[in-house]
């Protein structure tokens, strides 16, 4: 199971009721054998540095795993590509991707839509991420500007000032 946002535990609250609720609802036992915790950004590190999501896709792989469980697809995945690469290899081995704050499965092929909004929220995940980034990077420039700390040379492209005296 993957934590992403918010508490850890209250992610891990939601994931085992979620666990008992299809249980109850279904008779389908689902049990948490490992939590996925990382601290690193699926954006910012670009997916493949976060070494225990790698692992994840290994055993998945390897056929040790039998469904993933995460509360949101918004931070698991930064990138439609990698989102693809993972739901690719679900598939090949008939494992089943869980959002469960949603109940949704994304590998039910009996589903179309439900495959399709997997890349949606993918998607839309990436455009956020992109979104925040800038902001960040804006905020951060903002600061240096407004703090006298801007190393770079006075330079203008098209004629916007890149380097303002203040913000």
């Amino acid at each position: 199971a993957l934590t992403q946002y918010g508490s850890l535990d209250a992610q891990k609250m939601q994931i085992l009721r979620w666990c008992k609720s299809k249980l109850d609802s279904t008779g389908v036992s689902y049990e948490v054998d490992e939590w996925i915790e990382e601290e690193k950004s699926a954006f910012k590190d670009k997916n493949y540095n976060r070494k225990q999501v790698m692992n994840l896709m290994t055993e998945m792989q390897q056929g040790k795993v039998k469904a993933v469980l995460f509360e949101s697809i918004s931070r698991l995945f930064r990138s439609v590509k990698f989102a693809s690469e993972f739901l690719s290899i679900a598939e090949m081995n008939k494992i089943e991707i869980w959002e469960t704050s949603q109940n949704t499965n994304f590998t039910d092929s009996s589903n179309p839509m439900t495959y399709s909004m997997f890349y949606f929220k993918a998607a839309a995940s990436e455009v956020e991420s992109r979104i925040t980034s800038q902001r960040v990077t804006a905020k951060h420039r903002e600061a240096m500007v407004n703090h006298g700390k801007d190393p770079s040379p006075r330079a203008s492209f098209l004629g916007l000032d890149l380097h303002p005296k203040r913000i």
